[in-house]
């Protein structure tokens, strides 16, 4: 950990920026105003055509912990690859520009920074058309064990494979990079080998951060091509964890499969996306009996197996 103006820094705060003008001051003003000194915000303006940049400039002038670095577009990775680079707190946090944090978000998080834990998530609130549903994990705040957050983790249902909702110490993403060959589920192709290098986890039972679903957004566009890369995404996951004996379940990767096919044959495209259905259903019935027998898995998903 690195001395900036002679103040230690416990907290880097990363925000990568890309055409949110009309959120952006909102989830700015939400974390300057209850920070601390040893708190850095940094801005990563990718290239932004609307205002992002001139705004992200105008905290930067009032406020002395807000750093602005703009760059040419060249995706959410790239950016946050770059933050990574300059960032000097000893944890990192993840904010999206068009989402906001809770009032006591900092608050709640720094006794625990203190206590030198390596990762720390926290509930959210997912707000989608207006409505607030509060994302639980566990009922009260307490130390996880990491072969129950991993797999949690992998099935991706209680447990989200969210950067925003966890601080992480900053070593943990020590030659890890995101990666920017992709444009698609970039933070759950890493987020796994990251947590893996975490000696303790602890849950926060309480809702910090205000996780926005915006219906116009490029992860809610219906792209095969992509949703078909995803499923390679997971299953690598799957492996990679299994090779380092991680008790994880099939169904982390095996529900992108069945999406996979619902999503082609609601759109009437299986005679274009042919080869790859017949690999999405190879993979499920040779696995079939597994899911059926999985306890973790919806009576929904068994469903759309059968």
């Amino acid at each position: 950990m690195r001395v900036l103006q002679e103040v230690i820094v416990l907290l880097s705060v990363i925000i990568p920026v890309y055409n949110t003008g009309l959120f952006l001051r909102r989830c700015l003003i939400s974390v300057v105003k209850q920070i601390d000194k040893d708190v850095e915000i940094i801005c990563i303006d990718d290239g932004s055509k609307d205002d992002s940049g001139a705004i992200c400039d105008e905290f930067a002038e009032k406020y002395d912990c807000v750093k602005v670095y703009h760059k040419s577009n060249e995706g959410v990775s790239s950016a946050r690859n770059m933050a990574l680079s300059y960032a000097d707190g000893k944890y990192i946090a993840w904010v999206d520009s068009d989402d906001y944090v809770a009032d006591d978000w900092y608050q709640s998080l720094k006794p625990l920074l203190e206590r030198d834990i390596d990762l720390i998530f926290f509930e959210h609130y997912r707000i989608e058309n207006g409505i607030l549903h509060r994302m639980r994990y566990c009922k009260d705040s307490e130390i996880i064990d990491k072969n129950k957050f991993i797999y949690d983790l992998v099935m991706d249902i209680k447990l989200r494979n969210y950067l925003c909702d966890k601080a992480f110490k900053r070593s943990l993403f020590r030659e890890i990079l995101f990666p920017t060959d992709i444009s698609l589920m970039e933070d759950y192709s890493i987020l796994h080998k990251v947590c893996y290098r975490a000696k303790t986890i602890y849950c926060l039972a309480k809702p910090l951060y205000f996780y926005i679903i915006r219906n116009d957004s490029i992860s809610h566009a219906i792209d095969f091509q992509k949703q078909y890369q995803g499923i390679q995404i997971a299953k690598m996951r799957y492996n990679w964890l299994s090779e380092r004996h991680m008790k994880v379940s099939r169904f982390g990767y095996l529900k992108h499969c069945i999406d996979f096919l619902i999503s082609v044959l609601r759109q009437g495209k299986e005679h274009i996306w042919k080869k790859e259905c017949v690999a999405c259903r190879a993979e499920v019935c040779k696995y079939i009996g597994t899911l059926l027998l999985d306890r973790d898995v919806s009576i929904k998903y068994k469903v759309k197996c059968s």
